[in-house]
């Protein structure tokens, strides 16, 4: 967040405060410090604010050309579930924050068509979710700078949602509805070497190009890297939900589609299956 781009206040209550926020980040983190202060480390927080910046320094800097938009941010940090006998305790991690970024975005009935890992310094890792050329989210685990800023001695993942794009895509989608299926789904796993440039959403943009309306669901659930695979290269295991709407599939159209699948994957992005 460049102060080049800080929206300056011509006459600030104090130096602190002398810039409107670009992010809603610092106001957050300083409710987490309240919270962890006060022994409440297991943290899930949400706001709903406005932020400020100048897309580009104006020659003449006057105030007219400053954006304003509004942004949702959810802070996760501590135990995934609060301590209980019946409940193993996990530490939050970064997918249990894509969990929820995914869960904001489905219950939108809005799906991102790519995405990018984040070249933001708050981050230590994290991803850029878009649509088309919009940006939808930012999220991923806060660096270690920007939490020792604060003195905080725990993981913080934090996203931050363009929150009026997000509305404005919501309100465009049409809803439908459908019967419940009537046939039995079935499931199909693939273990697959690749480079490790090849990203999950090229893999799911395949299959659904090729498994077209049988495909009701993929999902990533081993990834490994490390002994037995080569430099360069990383493992990835899915599943496939296949299903028809008018028939029982046979195990025949089954194997066809799983063939194609393959092939698809080997041609398209190199993968080398693992039977």
């Amino acid at each position: 967040y460049p102060l080049e781009n800080a929206v300056q206040l011509l006459n600030p209550l104090s130096q602190d405060l002398g810039v409107m926020r670009q992010t809603l980040l610092f106001s957050g983190l300083e409710s987490v410090v309240y919270n962890l202060n006060r022994q409440m480390t297991d943290v899930r927080m949400f706001e709903l604010g406005k932020c400020y910046y100048l897309p580009e320094k104006s020659k003449n800097e006057e105030v007219k050309n400053y954006v304003e938009e509004t942004n949702l941010a959810l802070f996760v940090s501590g135990n995934k579930e609060p301590q209980s006998w019946l409940v193993k305790q996990d530490e939050s991690t970064f997918f249990f924050m894509k969990r929820w970024v995914d869960s904001i975005l489905t219950k939108m009935n809005i799906e991102a068509t790519n995405l990018s890992e984040v070249q933001n310094s708050i981050f230590s890792y994290g991803l850029n979710y878009f649509y088309k050329n919009d940006l939808l989210v930012q999220f991923g685990k806060l660096s270690s700078e920007v939490l020792a800023l604060l003195d905080i001695k725990q993981d913080v993942f934090y996203a931050e949602f363009k929150w009026e794009i997000l509305v404005k895509l919501a309100s465009s989608k049409h809803i439908t509805f459908s019967d419940l299926p009537k046939f039995p789904a079935v499931r199909r796993d693939l273990a697959m070497i690749l480079d490790k440039s090849v990203k999950y959403e090229q893999l799911k943009r395949i299959a659904q190009k090729t498994c077209g309306n049988l495909l009701k669901e993929i999902n990533l659930f081993d990834v490994y890297e490390g002994k037995n695979i080569e430099p360069g290269k990383k493992s990835y295991a899915l599943s496939f939900i296949l299903q028809s709407n008018e028939k029982t599939l046979l195990d025949e159209e089954i194997n066809n589609t799983m063939n194609k699948l393959m092939k698809n994957f080997e041609t398209e992005v190199g993968a080398v299956i693992r039977m």
